[in-house]
């Protein structure tokens, strides 16, 4: 288990991304991350419980795109560039 965190990431810093499998108190834990490498921004469309927003990351030139999960599930840990 790794944890992890529910956080809006910053542009231009990088992230491992994952859905929390676990939930303590306020504590967000994971079986494992995935690299999806600097953050450029994100969409969102609709509003409400219709809302959807998609976090848009660089990953060595590969556009990575990850939808936020409606359970608020989504969670991210920064780190350091990985090539």
């Amino acid at each position: 288990m790794e944890r992890v965190y529910r956080i809006e990431p910053q542009v231009g810093k990088f992230y491992h991304y994952s859905e929390a499998t676990m939930q303590i108190g306020h504590l967000y834990f994971a079986d494992s991350t995935q690299y999806v490498g600097q953050y450029v921004g994100y969409t969102q469309v609709g509003f409400g419980d219709g809302e959807q927003i998609t976090y848009c990351f660089n990953k060595n030139g590969e556009n990575i795109m990850i939808l936020l999960s409606y359970e608020g599930k989504s969670c991210f840990v920064e780190c350091q560039p990985e090539n």
